[in-house]
Formats: structure tokens, sequence, C-alpha cells
């Protein structure tokens, strides 16, 4: 059984997933979500995988890229992070999605009947 966040968000859970819309530069410690979070389902301290999911015939160069940081506070849809980020993310062009990475500290494992 493991025991994750009680998350109100409609995409929901533990790995609960927000869109980038704007233009983020690389070299910065801030990423602004399309929408501010929902009380419960990003907090200062939690993980966070900052990815590029999808591009357009004109802009695909980037596809993939991906980095992990961690949250340092969040103001509205502005989250603050423990580092620069390395690459560039366009939200306005492509699909950037920023998801929660659930770390546990104590997981039970039933045994099979």
């Amino acid at each position: 059984m493991i025991s994750g966040r009680t998350c109100s968000d409609t995409t929901g859970g533990d790995a609960v997933i927000y869109q980038v819309t704007a233009n983020t530069q690389g070299g910065q410690n801030q990423i602004t979500l399309s929408s501010t979070p929902t009380s419960g389902c990003l907090a200062a301290g939690d993980e966070v995988l900052i990815i590029n999911q999808q591009g357009t015939t004109g802009a695909s160069a980037n596809v993939g890229q991906y980095e992990t940081a961690h949250i340092l506070s969040i103001s509205t849809a502005t989250l603050t992070l423990s580092h620069n980020l390395l690459n560039g993310y366009d939200g306005t062009t492509q699909k950037i999605n920023v998801q929660r990475v659930p770390n546990y500290t104590n997981v039970t494992v039933d045994t099979a009947n």
C-alpha cells in the first residue's frame, strides 16, 4: 500500500501534471504554469519533472528535452526552482509539462495470496 498526497485537482493524485504555455528561457530558476496549482497538488520541497512533450512541424528541435528540480516556493502560477534551468521551454509553440515526481519515505508491500 502506498499512501500518497490528497490532491483535489482533476489531473489528480501523486503525479499531478500542469502545462506551461509561456516561453521560458534556460538559465533562470522560475517557470510559470498555465494555471495556479490547486491546494495540496504542488508544494515547496516537491520534486518536479519539466519536459518538452511535443513540437510542431516548424518547431520540433527541442522535443524530448527534460530536467528535474525541486520547488523552493510557489507564487500564484509561478514556481521558483532549486536551480537554474539547463534548457529553454517554449510553451507558445510546443507542449511543455511540469509533473510532480512522487517521493515516498514509507512504502508497504503486501504479500500476494
